[in-house]
């Protein structure tokens, strides 16, 4: 017998995705910037104190350099020059990927060391430190307790790239 999602919306999973990557991911995450989300999961709340919450990042301008430890966009259009002046740097950046995904990865290599799309490439991390697959916090991330999708197996198998993708991307996404 197969199971069926039927309760988890894709926008509900992408939300947790982009939160609990990051936050399994930094050892010590305790500024994050949160834009464009409908909500934050509590858990998330739990691993980081202080999660400064705006709509858009038209807000983005009362922020001090190198503010933040990570940042997570639910919108798909950034700007990326501002995001690394706030971005801490040894920080990571999670982002829904718009429709241009080789641009946009060719874009994030210009300022990140690590760049890999994820969850079915609509997501991106990027990080000049952390790599999402060997710095993972099983300690964190086994330990979540409400999350209705995340975990750290599908934290690690959401970084499989389909054959196809890695060629058309090699050079591209830096792992």
């Amino acid at each position: 017998m197969r199971f069926n999602n039927t309760t988890i919306t894709d926008k509900e999973i992408e939300q947790e995705m982009l939160f609990f990557v990051p936050l399994c991911t930094h050892e010590s995450p305790v500024n994050c910037l949160a834009v464009g989300f409908d909500n934050i999961p509590c858990e998330a709340q739990k691993i980081s104190k202080n999660i400064t919450e705006i709509a858009s990042l038209e807000q983005k301008g009362k922020f001090a350099s190198e503010t933040f430890d990570v940042i997570l966009s639910f919108n798909d259009s950034i700007e990326l020059q501002e995001i690394f002046r706030i971005l801490k740097k040894d920080g990571i950046l999670c982002i829904k990927l718009a429709k241009d995904i080789k641009k946009e990865l060719i874009e994030l290599g210009n300022f990140y060391r690590i760049v890999m799309p994820y969850h079915d490439m609509k997501l991106v991390f990027a990080s000049n430190k952390y790599h999402p697959t060997a710095d993972i916090i099983l300690d964190r991330s086994d330990f979540l307790e409400n999350t209705q999708y995340y975990n750290s197996d599908i934290h690690l198998a959401s970084f499989a790239i389909y054959e196809k993708a890695k060629r058309e991307f090699r050079g591209i996404i830096k792992a």
